[in-house]
């Protein structure tokens, strides 16, 4: 099984139940088109409330929502990036057909919500290097360079030199409540933001071109990858 296609499934900030939309979006494609696609989540997928103004425990539990990426994962022969919610921490996670789910890194800069605490730069595995493919995650304010405290910013550097190091496709996915000022150039790495927030998502390839299309919002877009190639 090889990585083969690249999307990101997004949402009004305002939606309730995201996990519900996911489904019924994935359920309405067939097999084929799934089939060896990683699809990135937007920020908080569990949270079930608008991001900002938000406290308290989110309301679907990350483990509910794992086991359902799963059992998606196995019928559909995909992978999935998904930040969630968890004991007090906005997480990233990979989940795959064959093994079980796992952290790949806690956002450690702060924004103006108080939907999370600032996590660490030492837990996880970023970036996953798995289905002819090396995978990082950095969840929004994580990816910037700007206004970004040192460790941060050496963890960034640290995913992207292992990415850039790799062999086949190299992809940096970033799940975001993302502002429509939000600038994300990742030169030599397809790069996939999935927003809840008024930025649409996208995916640029290793040039920096975005080569999605604009979509309605609450839908899942998939485009392929082309062949991996030195740039």
């Amino acid at each position: 099984m090889l990585i083969r296609r690249l999307g990101f499934f997004d949402f009004k900030d305002d939606c309730r139940n995201p996990l519900t939309l996911l489904v019924d979006e994935l359920t309405r494609k067939k097999k084929p088109e799934l089939q060896g696609t990683l699809l990135v989540l937007p920020e908080a997928l569990n949270l079930g409330r608008p991001y900002y103004g938000s406290t308290g425990v989110p309301s679907i539990p990350a483990g509910d929502v794992l086991k359902c990426l799963k059992i998606h994962a196995v019928e559909y022969e995909m992978m999935f990036v998904a930040s969630l919610l968890s004991e007090g921490y906005s997480e990233a996670y990979w989940v795959d057909p064959e093994h079980s789910p796992e952290l790949m890194c806690q956002k450690t800069m702060p924004d103006d919500s108080q939907t999370y605490q600032g996590g660490r730069v030492d837990v996880g595995r970023n970036p996953i290097d798995r289905y002819g493919a090396c995978v990082g995650a950095l969840i929004c304010r994580d990816s910037f360079v700007i206004n970004s405290t040192p460790a941060a910013c050496q963890r960034r550097q640290a995913v992207i030199e292992k990415i850039l190091e790799s062999e086949g496709h190299r992809i940096m996915c970033v799940p975001a409540n993302a502002s429509l000022d939000f600038i994300l150039q990742m030169g030599g790495m397809w790069c996939v933001l999935a927003s809840r927030g008024d930025q649409p998502s996208f995916v640029k390839d290793p040039q920096n071109t975005e080569i999605s299309k604009p979509g309605l919002r609450g839908t899942v877009q998939i485009v392929d990858l082309r062949p991996a190639r030195s740039v």
